[in-house]
């Protein structure tokens, strides 16, 4: 076969020479490519199974964790269940906390109740008289009330809902009172 294969290339001019060595490097070059994108190919997939597994393992150790955190947090919860009725137990004991209840939780707005409400202070404002913050104080003083926390937010709500009026700044008078307005 060699024989052949020696007469062939005998017979072949030059050109048909280059022409069937760059036939022979193209299929080389084709076949070595097959062989590297199947190469490629296979990684690709051993890459997604890793990654696949991976999540997996991921989601079976957040699963585990989770149910540890759980397991924790509810013996966690009756540890402390336990020493807060062995607190109030002693606390009753000794007349602590004896008919308390618990403070709600959020946010909680307290009322002085001896502070004056808004009817009070109307209630001491004359008809016919502005008066400023520090006479409106000296006579809730008198009246036996004890100032509201912020008299000067008080004032300006009574204003903003046209109870009272203010004829010039700090001062204030029942809304209506003509004389006033015209005074000042």
């Amino acid at each position: 076969m060699d024989d052949n294969l020696g007469d062939l290339v005998k017979n072949l001019t030059p050109e048909q020479l280059r022409q069937l060595a760059d036939e022979r490097e193209q299929e080389e070059k084709e076949a070595k490519r097959a062989e590297i994108e199947a190469s490629l190919k296979a990684a690709k997939d051993e890459r997604r199974e890793i990654k696949k597994e991976h999540r997996t393992q991921k989601r079976e150790l957040h699963a585990r964790h989770r149910k540890e955190e759980r397991a924790l947090e509810r013996d966690q919860q009756s540890d402390l269940q336990s020493v807060e009725k062995k607190i109030e137990q002693l606390e009753l004991l000794l007349g602590i906390r004896a008919g308390v209840k618990p403070k709600p939780k959020g946010a909680t707005r307290r009322r002085n109740p001896n502070a004056a409400g808004t009817n009070e202070i109307l209630e001491l404002m004359p008809q016919n008289e502005a008066l400023s913050l520090n006479e409106i104080r000296r006579r809730l003083a008198a009246a036996g009330h004890e100032e509201p926390r912020h008299l000067a937010q008080v004032m300006s709500y009574l204003k903003s809902t046209g109870r009272v009026d203010s004829p010039r700044r700090g001062h204030y008078c029942l809304a209506g009172d003509e004389a006033n307005h015209q005074a000042a």
